[in-house]
């Protein structure tokens, strides 16, 4: 079992990641182990966008739940719903 493992597996990580995080030293860890985490997921994606067999579905759920990637911009999937016409033109 890695230390991360045995970490999320305290009642009290909250206490935990604040204790760590407290210091300039703990929270540069930690963000650098955010950046590591963000650099390996933008590699993977690179590299299955490369791959023959990719298609949009597979990218879509690859990039799922990183939100991130969009620079905060990206709010979830849209609705699909077009709105039905009259035939007056109106909506």
């Amino acid at each position: 079992m890695t230390f991360g493992e045995m970490l999320s597996r305290r009642s009290d990580i909250d206490a935990v990641l604040t204790g760590l995080t407290s210091t300039p030293a703990g929270l540069f860890a930690a963000e650098a182990a955010v950046v590591r985490r963000r650099r390996a997921l933008l590699g993977e994606l690179r590299e299955l966008a490369l791959a023959e067999t990719a298609n949009e579905t597979v990218m879509h759920k690859a990039m799922s739940g990183h939100h991130w990637i969009f620079g905060g911009q990206h709010t979830g999937v849209a609705s699909r719903r077009v709105p039905s016409m009259r035939l007056s033109g109106s909506a």
